[in-house]
């Protein structure tokens, strides 16, 4: 018998590490790529802006979020 864990239960383990994400990144305003790496030195910034977040170390990924960087194209 398998002691995998569901997808339920992986949910219930996700959701207060990004709600702590969440949290903080609720109100930030960034204005570089260095700025987002100051406040998230493991987040990887992509080429064309969007940034990828570890999550509760790395355990998580918080993909294809968009992050608008002020006077950053």
């Amino acid at each position: 018998m398998s002691t995998a864990p569901t997808s339920q239960s992986n949910y219930k383990l996700a959701k207060v590490p990004t709600l702590a994400w969440y949290k903080l990144t609720l109100n930030v305003d960034w204005g570089s790529p260095a700025d987002v790496k100051q406040d998230f030195r493991n987040a990887s910034i992509l080429k064309d802006g969007r940034v990828v977040f570890n999550i509760a170390g790395n355990k998580y990924r918080m993909g294809r979020v968009s992050v608008w960087l002020n006077g950053v194209n």
